[in-house]
């Protein structure tokens, strides 16, 4: 955590803007965690415009292992788009009840 504090990542990495004249710090927060210990999901969603255009649906993100997916907005996997092999099998894909809503919320 030293070493973190001590970085400048506006000087260090790549000039990043968002982070000139920003003190260092660390913020720490629950890990979420599902109730069953099953992987916990992370979604991630890309709107241009207002519209989804595609979301991700991504694993170990906590654990430092991730492996994900890209589907579009119906739900179909594009990988194939961005990489060679998909890294979940589409069997192990399991999006929840409110995925639709989740979009929405998204776009809004």
């Amino acid at each position: 955590m030293d070493y973190c504090l001590k970085r400048n990542y506006y000087h260090w990495v790549d000039k990043q803007w968002a982070y000139k004249d920003i003190p260092p710090r660390i913020i720490l927060e629950p890990l979420l965690q599902n109730s069953d210990g099953s992987p916990f999901v992370d979604y991630k969603f890309f709107c241009y415009g207002g519209k989804l255009r595609y979301f991700m649906y991504s694993l170990g993100e906590a654990e430092h292992q991730v492996r994900n997916v890209k589907l579009d907005p119906q739900k179909n996997i594009i990988d194939q788009y961005f990489r060679k092999n998909i890294q979940i099998p589409p069997e192990d894909i399991k999006l929840p009840d409110n995925i639709d809503e989740m979009i929405a919320i998204a776009e809004d």
